[in-house]
């Protein structure tokens, strides 16, 4: 009875201090609800931790809140630092608060943050007459929201890219929505890990539905480098409403993505599987990789004519190819704050530790009548 009321109580102890190391992690984070890069290009309120040089905003230390952003052509680095919600708010909202018709490019480049505990981590949105382009995220990791990476219109959006992002453990990884003129597409998303979410793209309510289309409807977004890695489902195309045959380019006529549960072979040894790996019947990855696409950054191949802009230069000696997990293993890291876990942890040890030592203290009265 002693040794195991002398275990318990260390235990106690050991979680207070892991749980006050936590505590103060959280703390070190500075707590603002809303940070705002308004149109002019203030930062709003003056005393967030953002400084600006021109035309880039840096993050100068963790925040506990979200970022909206009303100005475009500009960078916003978060220089390695988080962005931590409350399971609520969007994490970087960049959308035109104003007139929407004068807009026809974003022009915005978010790069380098880690993401947690959002409804939504990153949210671009175009209202009515609004159109979506120039949009570059990058080299971010993000997990433990609802959405990671959500593109959204009234209209339409193209020319953005989504690339050398860490997406994992989320309800949806990447979200593409509506953009209903018909407009949509040569967005490319490649060298990304999509890894253990429910959902690891989603396409929602895209199609034209302003007079005759093609059947099937070319969205014409290209999807190429990835890891699909253990997501519940890899590719989710919820746009039956509209355009139930919409079709996108899974490849760059070379390299395709890797898939967990490709189940073909590569019987000549290529790196490339010997039957296309299916989404649906519009849909198909004609080259899939037999490994994570980290194998084949040296290896020359052939590369389509890249998109006139935005442009983004992928390296294979660059510094987010060294960051991104892309063994054979998910990325492991807590989606939500460890201290979330550490406080149940700490009552029930100490609930354990006072029932012993009031069975201790029981025992010896006991044994005094």
């Amino acid at each position: 009875m002693k040794t195991a009321l002398t275990i318990a109580l260390i235990s106690a102890l050991l979680l207070v201090t892991i749980a006050g190391c936590q505590f103060s992690n959280l703390a070190a984070a500075q707590n603002y609800s809303s940070i705002t890069i308004k149109v002019d290009g203030s930062i709003e309120p003056p005393t967030a931790p953002i400084t600006q040089s021109g035309n880039v905003y840096q993050l100068t230390q963790d925040i506990l809140g979200c970022i909206t952003v009303e100005r475009f052509s500009i960078v916003i680095d978060g220089a390695g630092h988080s962005l931590q919600g409350n399971g609520s708010w969007r994490g970087i909202q960049i959308f035109n608060p104003y007139n929407a018709s004068t807009i026809n490019r974003y022009d915005v480049t978010v790069k380098n943050f880690v993401i947690e505990g959002f409804d939504e981590a990153i949210d671009v949105f175009g209202y009515w007459g609004n159109k979506i382009s120039g949009v570059v995220l990058t080299n971010n990791t993000i997990s433990g929201n609802n959405i990671g990476i959500r593109l959204s219109s009234y209209e339409r959006y193209t020319n953005n890219i989504i690339a050398e992002n860490k997406i994992y453990q989320n309800s949806i990884g990447i979200s593409m929505e509506m953009g209903h003129t018909g407009e949509n597409g040569t967005n490319t998303v490649t060298h990304n890990v999509i890894a253990e979410n429910d959902v690891g793209i989603k396409f929602l309510w895209m199609g034209d539905y302003y007079g005759p289309k093609p059947n099937p409807f070319q969205m014409n977004n290209t999807i190429y480098k990835n890891n699909f890695r253990e997501n519940t489902h890899q590719v989710l195309n919820a746009h039956v409403i509209y355009d139930p045959d919409c079709a996108n380019i899974w490849d760059n006529n070379a390299l395709g993505n890797y898939w967990s549960d490709y189940e073909g072979e590569d019987s000549d040894g290529d790196g490339i599987g010997d039957i296309p790996y299916v989404i649906d019947s519009n849909n198909l990855d004609l080259y899939p990789l037999t490994h994570p696409f980290s194998y084949y950054m040296n290896k020359p191949t052939a590369t389509p004519t890249p998109s006139p802009s935005p442009t983004l230069t992928l390296t294979p000696t660059s510094t987010p190819y060294s960051t991104i997990n892309t063994g054979a293993q998910p990325p492991q890291a807590e989606p939500y704050p460890t201290s979330v876990l550490v406080v149940p942890l700490i009552l029930i040890t100490a609930a354990i530790a006072s029932t012993l030592l009031y069975r201790k203290h029981k025992k010896t009265a006991d044994l005094k009548q």
